[in-house]
């Protein structure tokens, strides 16, 4: 008969007849009592038939003589804890039978009693369940296990996780997720074979660095995982993690490609008892996933630890990116313009608009802070579309007032030109507008050509067949070459703010301003110097061959309306102002 709970506490009476009679010995499961000394004091027919152990080998022997080397001492250990806490336990053991071939089995062991302080026995009981291991043994693997590198997958990796934090006395768990970092660009390179080749190549390398306690997991895509079940102190886990990640880095450069491989890795550490290992094993897997995250914003190849500091920061930058959602779907963000002046008149000749950020109970959010925010959460294209939309209006009420447009420039991303839908967007709105386009400059960084110059070449040049003016911003601080500089198509460069404020007291800086100026003039290019705050800077400046700037001497962004105000103020104090000082695009437009 199959041995039930209402049979099990028939048993709790060791002295019973029932015992060693009828109960014990009709049982389909295989039982064994050991006593206080641990010594096996009964077992049944059915542990002599699945084991081959006769009760008489075995009565007196201690009951390890059949175990198998496929549960770890960390295991039985876990397994004793329950036993003394809970006077239960149940799961699955690997043992062996009197011929050496190891079997799998259901096991329940209970802990009984006579009466307090009296002597403690144990009652086990199992199943053979080996035929249907073997039976689900392909599919179990599968779900286990990374089908591209062999490696544990996230379902492993998590239950490994959970058996680990269920450990007592195991003083500490620590994972770390490590992410190659633009693993997409490997694709680009070599194709998605050689990508998964490349994967396979850093799974074998990884595994070779590990410790054979530690277990490494593809989480998915390029995301792997260490568990670091064994204690390290801090200092070593950091240490670790390093070497790891020059170990993606040879990786790379076995595979020769063109670009360095780096990687960014996450840290979380679990101390002490767990309460629930369920709950703890997904927390400390979403945290150290986080901080992967944080790693990335810091820049490529860094590290970063979970901490109670971090997840608040992450908390607030989360209830950042939806406040920023929804001030861009309700189209809340505005646009503010810093005047560009002629550094000899004082006229203004541009305008830059920057967008601008107004968080209900907060303030003013910096563009440095919110921009990088876009480009993390995907709303930077529309933020930039926003942009265009407000610059061409913007320009079509300032025609509408009778007053001398000049050119409004717009800062573009680097994401908003691998989107490739810039040409497009200005198309439409200079199809909807009556804003000539000569008035639209677009504004763009060096490192917007980083990652596909030929796509961002194509873009701007499409951008420039229609007539809309186009500037290279924070030239000299980048990527650009002559030879780049050559395939542009620019209208403008504009000088670094840090060349400028150190030009007056660094020579360098000051050489670097000459060349600039030189080189925009045998280039037939417009020269605009940003970040001027000083009158010194500005005279310097002119006298080096800059005659254009903005700048806090002159003024800060400011909302539409005060723009109107201070062209109105520039335009009647300026001096002799001649159209031969202003830059082409001015020139064109100005009645």
């Amino acid at each position: 008969m199959p041995t039930t709970d209402a049979n099990i506490a028939a048993l709790l009476d060791l002295t019973c007849p029932e015992f060693t009679g009828v109960v014990a010995s009709a049982t389909s499961d295989a039982l064994m009592v050991t006593g206080t000394d641990n010594r096996i004091l009964f077992v049944n027919p059915a542990f002599s038939r699945i084991t081959g152990f006769s009760c008489t080998d075995l009565v007196g022997q201690e009951p390890f003589m059949w175990k198998t080397d496929r549960s770890t001492p960390n295991f039985y250990k876990q397994m004793w804890q329950m036993l003394r806490d809970k006077g239960f336990w149940e799961g699955d053991l690997w043992n062996q039978n009197k011929a050496g071939h190891a079997f799998s089995e259901w096991t329940r062991i209970y802990r009984l009693q006579r009466k307090p302080f009296g002597d403690v026995f144990h009652l086990t009981l199992f199943t053979d369940v080996s035929s249907r291991r073997r039976l689900q043994a392909r599919p179990v693997k599968s779900r286990l296990t990374d089908g591209l590198t062999g490696l544990p997958n996230r379902l492993r990796f998590v239950n490994e996780l959970r058996s680990a934090l269920g450990l007592t006395g195991l003083p500490s768990v620590t994972v770390i997720v490590m992410n190659i970092d633009q693993f997409r660009r490997v694709n680009e390179q070599a194709g998605h074979e050689g990508g998964d080749r490349l994967l396979n190549r850093i799974a074998c390398a990884l595994r070779r660095r590990l410790r054979a306690t530690d277990l490494l997991a593809r989480l998915a895509g390029d995301e792997f995982a260490v568990l670091l079940a064994s204690p390290m102190e801090n200092e070593e886990v950091l240490f670790l993690v390093h070497e790891l990640q020059q170990v993606i880095a040879n990786a790379g450069k076995d595979a020769a490609l063109s670009d360095p491989l780096t990687s960014s890795a996450g840290i979380v550490t679990h101390t002490g008892p767990c309460i629930d290992p369920c709950e703890e094993s997904e927390l400390m897997l979403r945290n150290a996933i986080a901080a992967v995250d944080d790693a990335r914003r810091a820049g490529c190849h860094r590290v970063a630890i979970h901490t109670e500091e971090s997840a608040a920061r992450r908390l607030a930058r989360q209830t950042q990116e939806r406040a920023l959602r929804s001030a861009t779907e309700n189209n809340t963000l505005a646009l503010h313009f810093q005047p560009k002046v002629d550094l000899r008149t004082g006229a203004v000749i541009g305008a830059e608009a920057l967008v601008r950020w107004h968080l209900e109970g907060t303030g003013d959010i910096p563009p440095a802070q919110f921009i990088p925010l876009a480009e993390e959460c995907g709303l930077i294209q529309r933020i930039g579309e926003i942009t265009l939309e407000k610059a061409f209006a913007a320009l079509t009420a300032w025609m509408a007032t009778g007053r001398p447009a000049v050119p409004v420039s717009v800062n573009v991303s680097a994401v908003q030109l691998d989107g490739r839908l810039l040409a497009a967007k200005l198309r439409d709105l200079l199809r909807s507008n009556t804003v000539p386009p000569e008035l639209i400059e677009i504004e763009v960084t060096e490192t917007a050509f980083a990652h596909d110059m030929e796509g961002a070449i194509a873009e701007l040049q499409a951008v420039r067949a229609m007539g809309v003016r186009i500037a290279l911003d924070d030239f000299g601080t980048g990527y650009a070459t002559l030879s780049l500089l050559q395939r542009l198509p620019v209208d403008t460069l504009k000088i670094d703010r840090s060349f400028v404020s150190e030009m007056i007291d660094t020579r360098s800086s000051e050489e670097i301003v000459r060349m600039v100026v030189a080189l925009a003039r045998a280039l037939d290019k417009d020269l605009v110097a940003e970040g001027v705050e000083t009158v010194e800077q500005s005279r310097r400046l002119v006298e080096l061959g800059c005659e254009a700037g903005q700048g806090w001497l002159y003024a800060r962004a400011m909302p539409y309306d005060a723009l109107m105000a201070f062209i109105d103020k520039s335009h009647s104090t300026a001096p002799g102002r001649e159209q031969s000082n202003m830059p082409q695009a001015l020139r064109r437009v100005a009645p």
